[in-house]
């Protein structure tokens, strides 16, 4: 989650949200920590890279769903 910051998460971990003015906002804390959201995706294992639906509640991340219909970046 976050622009462009590179974190590594996990379901079920706790997202580090951006403090005091973020620089976008993606990064800036929703109201009761929870939205649902979007984000790219490349394994570290075969490269291959998606898109995925990113659940999150009282910010911890709650469910993660591949989009099928959404294509990565490299072939």
């Amino acid at each position: 989650m976050g622009l462009m910051n590179l974190d590594t998460y996990r379901l079920g971990d706790e997202l580090k949200w951006a403090v005091g003015h973020a620089r976008s906002p993606h990064q800036r804390r929703p109201q009761g920590g929870s939205l649902m959201g979007e984000g790219y995706v490349c394994c570290p294992n075969c490269e291959k890279d998606f898109w995925i639906i990113i659940k999150i509640e009282h910010d911890v991340i709650s469910g993660i769903k591949v989009r099928d219909e959404a294509k990565g970046y490299i072939d």
